[in-house]
C-alpha cells in the first residue's frame, strides 16, 4: 500500500513516494511474488477500507503497510505485513532506521524479511541481487526522488521540474545510475 508520511512535513512526500515506488520495483524484480503496481495501489492512499476489502479488491493474499517519519537525515520506516484470510492478521512488523546514504540497504533488509515471512525461497541469483547494494550520495538520491515525484504528476510543469531535479542529481553525482535512468 502507499507509504504514509508521518514526518509532519509535506516537503518529504517526494521521499516517501519514492521509497514506495523503489520497494515495489525491487520486490517486482524477484519474479517469484506477484506485486501490484504503484498506480493500482495509489487508490488506497488514505483509504478507510479494511485489509480484507483491499486484499479482495486487489486479489492478493497480503498487503504491506509502511509509515515513514523522517528525523533529520535519518529515515525510520515501520513495515507491517498483513494477511486477511481466514481473518485479518499481522504476520510481521519491523522498524528500520537508516541514514539517507544507506537507503538502498534498507530496501534489501526489508525484502529479505518480507520474503522470509511469506516463506518465499529465493534463488542464489536473487539472494545476490538483494545483497548487492551500494551507498548513495544522499543529496543526489533526494534530487532523483524529487525528479521522479514531479514526473509522476504528468503535467507540463511537473515534467519540467522533474527533469530539472534529475539533471541536478547528475550534477551532484555524475556516477548516479538512477538519475540517468530517470532522464532516459
Amino acid at each position: 500500500l502507499p507509504f504514509e508520511n508521518f514526518s509532519g512535513d509535506h516537503d518529504h512526500d517526494f521521499l516517501v513516494s519514492g521509497m514506495h515506488d523503489a520497494l515495489i520495483g525491487e520486490l517486482g524484480q524477484l519474479g517469484s511474488v506477484r506485486v501490484i503496481s504503484r498506480t493500482s495501489v495509489l487508490a488506497y492512499a488514505d483509504s478507510k477500507r479494511s485489509i480484507r476489502e483491499i486484499t479482495r479488491d486487489l486479489d492478493v493474499d497480503a498487503v504491506l503497510e509502511a509509515s515513514v517519519p523522517i528525523i533529520d537525515d535519518n529515515i525510520r520506516v515501520q513495515f507491517k505485513l498483513f494477511t486477511a484470510l481466514p481473518e485479518e492478521q499481522l504476520l510481521w512488523s519491523q522498524t528500520f532506521i537508516v541514514g539517507m546514504d544507506d537507503i538502498l540497504k534498507l530496501y534489501s533488509q526489508a525484502i529479505r524479511k518480507i520474503t522470509n515471512e511469506i516463506h518465499l525461497t529465493l534463488s542464489p541469483v536473487q539472494i545476490t541481487q538483494i545483497a548487492e547494494r551500494r551507498v548513495v550520495n544522499p543529496e543526489s538520491y533526494k534530487a532523483y526522488l524529487r525528479g521522479k515525484y514531479f514526473l509522476y504528476q504528468l503535467t507540463e510543469e511537473g515534467m519540467k521540474r522533474g527533469l530539472e531535479y534529475l539533471h541536478k542529481a547528475v550534477d551532484i553525482d555524475p556516477a548516479e545510475p538512477f538519475a540517468y535512468a530517470g532522464l532516459a
